[in-house]
């Protein structure tokens, strides 16, 4: 890893282990075991919150029934030595097709949606029964939408489909002909979760600070966060202007995604916190909140030049403990 990366988080596809979700993962399996799962489904739930790890074993554990080092259902674990697992990782399954968005801003358009229905019209070499995955469904665009719902209208009796949503507006019609399983997770379970998964990455932070900080937010991201505070050697005990400012410097040199959109939620916590204060002007707090949010937005929509964007944010919130 080059110096001015971030560790990277492990992938849905490559995550062997699931945390969490054992009574969730166990109605699925007595759904399949008795040839009651839906040929639709819809899974639910804010972003980083698990959704597309447990397809992930869901279908691994569907996948690898018959075969040897199959799914371990007891410890809900992938063996790393799966035959269905490998050939999934190098997206070469002929029973497994997975459609996704390339990039955060890039839509799944139609041209996808026909590749899916020459999957569709192929013969598989084991089983007639396909999978299939798409992940971020609101990254369908409408003519994909349309594509897909016409698929979904009358779904094969040998297809399943996977559909995830990170809590987005999806064309209603989609939303209507799938089963929809909502993913939600109480403060402990995320603690027990992100613990679990942090075991994983050659960090260490403050598990209490981390939730208690951003308790709002799902254990994927709450990762994204620890890798950030962890690379950047940030304590979310030390005060979070200078924090900030140093984040932004960072920003300006390694142009990383990730650390922007820490940025923006770190701006966030930095107001919350003034919020609570009795001395604060809220009108002008908030005025002066709304002067950041428009900054980034406008830096985004119009390609502003990103020094004078940073040096008016770092100039408002410098300007509150006057």
């Amino acid at each position: 890893m080059k110096e001015n990366e971030l560790q990277e988080v492990t992938k849905p596809i490559n995550q062997l282990n699931l945390y969490g979700y054992n009574s969730f993962f166990w109605t699925f399996v007595k759904l399949y075991q008795t040839k009651k799962i839906p040929n639709v489904i819809l899974f639910n739930g804010p972003s980083g919150i698990g959704k597309a790890t447990f397809s992930y074993h869901l279908l691994n554990y569907m996948l690898s029934i018959n075969e040897s080092n199959k799914y371990n259902l007891d410890e809900l674990r992938i063996n790393e030595s799966n035959y269905s697992y490998n050939l999934i990782c190098k997206n070469i399954h002929p029973n497994f097709f997975s459609l996704t968005s390339v990039s955060k801003n890039q839509d799944i358009k139609i041209e996808e949606i026909r590749n899916l229905l020459r999957f569709l019209h192929k013969t598989s070499y084991s089983t007639n029964i396909k999978y299939i995955l798409i992940d971020s469904a609101d990254k369908l665009n409408l003519n994909s939408s349309n594509a897909l719902l016409k698929i979904l209208e009358e779904p094969p009796k040998n297809v399943f489909f996977f559909i995830i949503n990170n809590n987005k507006r999806i064309l209603p019609t989609i939303k209507s002909r799938s089963h929809v399983f909502k993913f939600f997770l109480t403060l402990q379970e995320k603690q027990i979760i992100y613990n679990k998964i942090m075991q994983d990455y050659n960090i260490n932070n403050n598990l209490k600070e981390i939730t208690k900080r951003f308790y709002f937010d799902t254990p994927g991201n709450l990762i994204k966060y620890s890798l950030i505070l962890s690379k950047y050697n940030i304590d979310l005990n030390n005060d979070i202007y200078n924090s900030i400012a140093y984040l932004i410097d960072s920003y300006k040199k390694d142009k990383n995604i990730e650390l922007l959109n820490f940025i923006f939620l770190y701006i966030d916590l930095f107001y919350s916190q003034l919020f609570l204060n009795t001395n604060t002007n809220l009108n002008t707090c908030f005025l002066n909140k709304s002067k950041i949010s428009n900054l980034f937005d406008d830096m985004k929509k119009y390609n502003l030049n990103e020094n004078n964007v940073f040096f008016s944010v770092k100039n408002i919130l410098k300007n509150e403990f006057k």
